[in-house]
């Protein structure tokens, strides 16, 4: 990585005769039509991934935060079982990366709306396992759309979102 780089370089690619790569809105609801490709070719980079999710990581490691479009590249480590509550991703997209270990992803339909003091209900619609090399992209919520990762063991995982949720209000959702 060049010294003068604040973060990891996932190379854009140049669509047929264009001289540049085109400029991309991505704090929308939908992510950059390139950015499943970004990630399926930063799974494969041996020097990322060495790079970015070898050694120690703290659960969530902001690698990345654009300051012109607003998303951001984070590095997600989880060294031994959990399972997350259903969660919601609020106004933004969200694409993930397995690295290394397994994921159970569960996705959600809303039962109840939440309200301004109580969370939101929703009931299981599926689940499935990202393994390393495997990615997914998430839409935006709108009210519909929960997860819910679960993890037997020690798990490195990409995760680009369009925003940084960290900042957002979202509203929390249980089990009806």
């Amino acid at each position: 990585m060049p010294a003068e780089s604040s973060g990891p370089t996932l190379a854009v690619k140049r669509q047929a005769g264009a001289s540049s790569p085109r400029k991309t809105q991505v704090t929308s609801c939908k992510a950059p039509p390139f950015s499943r490709f970004l990630v399926a070719d930063a799974l494969k980079d041996e020097a990322f991934v060495r790079t970015y999710f070898d050694g120690e990581l703290p659960e969530r490691k902001l690698l990345y935060e654009d300051p012109e479009f607003g998303f951001c590249i984070l590095a997600h480590a989880s060294e031994g079982a959990r399972e997350s509550q259903p969660h919601d991703h609020g106004p933004s997209w969200a694409i993930y990366g397995q690295v290394r270990g397994e994921t159970i992803m569960s996705d959600f339909a809303l039962v109840e709306p939440p309200g301004e003091k109580q969370p939101g209900k929703v009931r299981l619609v599926r689940s499935y396992t990202l393994r390393p090399g495997m990615r997914i992209f998430t839409t935006r919520a709108t009210c519909t759309r929960r997860a819910a990762p679960r993890r037997a063991g020690p798990t490195r995982l990409l995760r680009i979102e369009g925003q940084n949720l960290e900042k957002i209000r979202r509203p929390s959702c249980r089990l009806a």
